[in-house]
């Protein structure tokens, strides 16, 4: 039975911001969206796509709480679900007159209160404006959060040096997976045909690992707690630094070919394998990817330096007053290579600058991903989790901050935000 959705306006989901109590009356939904979710399992998981943010998909839920129907969507639509509580009954019937309107030939679902548009409509695929617009228009009242410290302004720290990678003498294979059993089981089984095998058993420390490593193939799992499998696969395969990597992606969700095929299309991966799988095939299929890398791989120093070049052209673009072009250079630099958790960290807060917050939190948070231990991203991702008004969310990440707080000064201020947000 759908349980209602909570009283409390938000709470956290697998450490992306927290969710919201959406009044569908008073939202414009791009029919378009439909397309990451099929008609049939928008019906039968009562779920509604409402707006695309870069990777991440606001699905409004009869019952945010089912992880199982999160997964499913996740995987479906290849993008981070972030899920919204709305009315059972009415969100049903919302459910139905949106795909009704598409069948139809409509751009767009409007709510009977929702506000007039005073600009254009906004591609699904926007980074700020669509989302702020769902923010103001969607969510229930809530108090004004307190006064958040400010960011810091980019380009106060020269960027990470970058890190010499040793080439291992037999291939080397990343496993990522969170089901521990299944993961031994395909360490031993790829160690036993005489490969190197490092594991991991979230997307973040995936994400590290390939930073740190020289990695020949990568087996992972579709579905992790934290950074799922399609996203990493999607950084890869956008990535000159780490696009040659072939990718054999595991699932317990039966999609069949069809699936395999869109796959290999979208992502690049060059095998999927259902679970339960047989080693034998899995093996095969790392053999087969690992015969189809290419012979010349990139220099990482060459890519490294590249990366750094633009960095400091940017900061010269951004010493001069130009933010915007200061951003397309860095959004280069990132391009070259994505796992630096320093260029993550200054484009952040270079989008923070430009008022992007929602832009500026994911670079943010892929910093973090990147380097825990990094005080300054902890601390300017807190901040602006607190300016957005994600009270719980800016605590957590405040509350990790005072940990690695560098002085008494900052330890004060900390503590102070602390006792504030409660």
């Amino acid at each position: 039975m759908t349980r209602p959705p909570p009283d409390d306006a938000t709470r956290p989901l697998r450490g992306l911001p927290t969710t919201t109590l959406v009044d569908l009356d008073t939202l414009v939904v791009p029919l378009l969206l439909l397309d990451n979710l099929r008609e049939e399992t928008a019906r039968r998981l009562c779920a509604l796509p409402l707006r695309l943010d870069g990777g991440r998909l606001f699905v409004a839920m009869a019952d945010p709480d089912e992880l199982a129907a999160l997964d499913e969507i996740a995987f479906a639509s290849g993008k981070r679900v972030i899920p919204c509580a709305a009315v059972p009954g009415r969100l049903a019937q919302v459910v139905d007159q949106a795909y009704a309107d598409r069948q139809a030939g409509r751009s767009e679902w409007i709510g009977a209160h929702a506000l007039p548009r005073t600009t254009a409509p906004t591609a699904p695929g926007s980074e700020t404006v669509a989302l702020d617009q769902f923010l103001r228009g969607g969510s229930m009242s809530r108090p004004a959060p307190p006064l958040s410290p400010p960011l810091r302004e980019p380009f106060h720290a020269d960027p990470t040096p970058s890190i010499s990678l040793t080439a291992p003498d037999r291939p080397r294979i990343l496993v990522v997976d969170d089901e521990p059993v299944i993961l031994e089981f395909v360490r031993k089984a790829l160690v036993q045909r005489n490969y190197e095998v490092v594991a991991a058993v979230t997307g973040a420390e995936a994400l590290r690992i390939l930073r740190s490593n020289e990695i020949d193939a990568a087996v992972l799992d579709a579905l992790l707690p934290d950074i799922h499998g399609f996203d990493i696969c999607r950084q890869l395969r956008a990535s000159r630094r780490y696009q040659h990597i072939p990718i054999v992606m595991m699932t317990a969700v039966h999609k069949g070919w069809r699936m395999a095929a869109d796959l290999k299309d979208l992502y690049g991966v060059v095998a999927y394998l259902e679970k339960p799988f047989d080693m034998h095939d899995l093996c095969d299929a790392v053999a087969r990817a690992l015969a189809g890398t290419p012979a010349q791989r990139p220099n990482p120093a060459i890519l490294s330096a590249e990366a750094q070049h633009l960095y400091q052209q940017a900061a010269a673009a951004h010493r001069a007053g130009e933010l915007d072009h200061a951003a397309q250079l860095l959004a280069q630099a990132v391009q070259v290579d994505p796992l630096a958790p320093t260029l993550r960290h200054q484009f952040g807060l270079l989008l923070a600058q430009l008022g992007q917050d929602i832009a500026a939190i994911h670079e943010l948070e892929m910093a973090v991903d990147l380097d825990p231990g990094r005080y300054p991203s902890l601390r300017n991702l807190a901040a602006l989790y607190q300016r957005r008004g994600f009270r719980r969310k800016s605590r957590e990440l405040w509350e990790r901050a005072l940990v690695l707080a560098p002085d008494e000064d900052a330890t004060r201020e900390i503590r102070q935000l602390l006792v504030d947000l409660i």
